[in-house]
């Protein structure tokens, strides 16, 4: 009578645990791929929602530059994208835990100003000279891990958007904007109304009364 030999039964457990090990992994992969693209989305449709939910406003133009290449977006801005200063983007390639970002330096002047530096992420829409954002689209090309990108290669896909008007502080409110990043036209201060905790927008002059007198704060 021959025995059962126990290495033979540790071999089929080891093997069972690279199976269950090599499913979790799949898995895993496949969530942190498609759960990329999703927030990427969730990110786009977020910074159009934050956008009209407090103004009015046209998108004037979406345009493509090169490395130090300058584009007129209007009669009186120029904008030049001057420098990418991080991207640590997943390789397309890849299968990473984070997707990474990429984040660039554009420099904007209006008439005959000089440069003013910001730094643009993917989706971020950043206002300059009170009436106009500027939202980053897109950067190409997207790594691989066989290539290291050189910085001539890059283009930026941006846009610019003028702010018709903007909506009134209830209106904003009523939209889901929180309190505290309600915008007031220029020249107008928020302050909260005592009496039923609702924003308003009034001059300087107006706020400084009505915290005095305890109607606002």
């Amino acid at each position: 009578m021959s025995s059962k030999n126990p290495w033979n039964a540790l071999r089929v457990h080891s093997n069972d645990v690279s199976v269950l090990k090599l499913l979790i992994f799949t898995v895993l992969a496949l969530f942190v791929v498609f759960g990329a693209g999703s927030a990427s989305a969730q990110s786009s449709d977020a910074s159009d929602s934050n956008l009209s939910s407090k103004y009015t406003y046209d998108v004037i133009s979406e345009f493509v530059l090169k490395l130090n290449q300058d584009v007129v977006v209007t009669d009186d801005i120029m904008m030049r994208f001057s420098n990418v200063t991080s991207d640590s983007r997943c390789p397309s390639d890849v299968t990473c835990i984070w997707q990474g970002e990429i984040r660039i330096q554009v420099d904007v002047k209006k008439e005959n100003t000089a440069f003013e530096s910001i730094v643009l992420g993917t989706d971020d829409v950043i206002p300059v000279f009170g009436k106009y954002f500027i939202r980053l689209l897109k950067v190409e090309p997207y790594p691989q891990s066989t290539h290291q990108i050189q910085q001539d290669e890059y283009v930026a896909t941006l846009a610019i958007t003028k702010i018709n008007k903007i909506l009134s502080p209830l209106q904003q409110f009523k939209s889901g904007v929180s309190i505290d990043k309600i915008q007031c036209k220029e020249s107008l201060q928020l302050v909260i109304r005592a009496s039923d905790d609702s924003p308003a927008c009034v001059t300087p002059a107006t706020k400084a009364k009505l915290i005095e007198r305890g109607w606002a704060y």
